[in-house]
């Protein structure tokens, strides 16, 4: 991936963060109060990006965690019961994570065939909906499709069904966040690796930098990054707090 794409990434999550780049990879764990796009966010936020965590939580939970900052190594975060000691005495209610960050420029992109794959339109709203139907609601709805707001492209079988779909959300004006989802009795069969490569291409068109973040776990996502050319650029794992 080319430096400048680094450089569009950083900036990205430095601002998330509200801190300086070079706090991205620090040399021990680093403990911060939320700040940035992060000020408003009920829970701990960690990214690690080949280095010590950057930890963000929120400002009532600072001074009773500071004293246990040096423990947040990559092995003890990744451990649920280990980080819900850490976070004491907030009480987490979800773990999300680690979710795999992934970029891909046109240094890197290695782009699919993209037949019969096309951007969805109003006449696709009965096949957006089977299409719904046939995915299990927990993979379907955190990634909360919407083909009338942002650009959604879907992947076809020969007999005309919609069985995967993709769609990128513009982050900041620099980043083009991709999702898909494929029908789960499609899968593996290259349906929702084109549906990707139909957002990155027109991503990269528009002038963004496409991401695509997959939970460490979902082993076929992450084998549409790969194939698609994405390059690992570190990971982020959310505890959610309960409100106090």
């Amino acid at each position: 991936m080319l430096s400048e794409s680094t450089e569009i990434v950083d900036e990205y999550w430095a601002s998330d963060f509200g801190c300086e780049r070079v706090h991205l990879r620090p040399r021990a764990p680093r403990l911060q109060q939320h700040s940035g796009r992060l000020s408003a966010y009920s829970g701990a936020f960690i990214l690690v990006v080949d280095a010590a965590p950057l930890v963000s939580i929120p400002s009532a939970l600072l001074s009773a965690v500071t004293p246990r900052a040096t423990q947040f190594v990559a092995e003890a975060i990744q451990d649920a019961d280990a980080l819900r000691r850490l976070l004491v005495p907030g009480t987490v209610t979800k773990i999300i994570g680690p979710a795999l960050l992934n970029y891909a420029d046109r240094s890197c992109v290695a782009l699919s065939g993209t037949e019969n794959t096309r951007e969805l339109g109003p006449q696709d709203d009965a096949a957006f909906q089977a299409l719904r139907a046939a995915c299990p609601p927990e993979e379907w709805e955190p990634k909360d499709f919407s083909p009338g707001s942002q650009p959604t492209f879907g992947a076809f079988a020969t007999d005309g069904a919609l069985v995967a779909i993709s769609d990128m959300e513009v982050w900041a004006d620099r980043i083009a966040h991709i999702s898909v989802v494929t029908n789960p009795a499609f899968r593996g069969r290259g349906f929702g690796t084109r549906a990707v490569a139909a957002a990155i291409d027109r991503a990269l068109d528009s002038g963004l930098l496409p991401q695509y973040r997959v939970l460490e776990d979902n082993v076929s996502s992450r084998s549409v990054a790969r194939k698609l050319g994405f390059q690992s650029y570190g990971w982020t794992l959310a505890a959610r707090l309960a409100q106090t």
